[in-house]
């Protein structure tokens, strides 16, 4: 976690992973526009947000609240999630505020796959580092997606 700046924990939130798809399909029904097809990648912007039911599955999951607090200690900052579908090229990205000040240790973001990925079908592709503040590279990198107009870093 502190040298990469991500983990990934299979099964981790299998307990509500019915609710959480459950309550996503129906904040996508209702912001998400068009039926997933499994051509692109689908997410709803603010998805977590739109819904008290996601809301509350995904951030009162007691395996991913033991989690956290192991890892960023009881004071841990929640920054933000991303539910998607996920298929064909994901770019590569940090997860990283855009500004240094706002980069912090304690703080964390949850991304929840809706569908089984791997690297020929969509994984997430993080840029390894790229979460440190007051780093040269991760605000090099940082500044590089922010400036790209291509929509990201891809994979090449």
């Amino acid at each position: 976690m502190k040298t990469f700046g991500y983990l990934q924990i299979p099964g981790l939130l299998r307990a509500s992973i019915t609710i959480i798809l459950y309550a996503f399909d129906e904040v996508k029904a209702v912001h998400g526009g068009c039926a997933y097809s499994g051509e692109h990648r689908l997410t709803v912007p603010g998805g977590l947000a739109r819904s008290a039911a996601l809301s509350q599955a995904l951030l009162d999951a007691s395996p991913l609240i033991d989690l956290l607090s192991t890892l960023l200690g009881q004071d841990y900052q929640y920054w933000g999630s991303e539910i998607s579908y996920c298929s064909g090229a994901t770019p590569w990205h940090t997860d990283s505020p855009p500004q240094p000040e706002w980069r912090m240790s304690e703080w964390c973001q949850v991304f929840v796959c809706c569908d089984r990925v791997d690297e020929c079908t969509g994984a997430l592709r993080v840029i390894p580092g790229s979460h440190h503040a007051d780093d040269a590279y991760a605000n090099g990198i940082v500044q590089g997606i922010l400036a790209d107009d291509g929509g990201g870093w891809v994979d090449t």
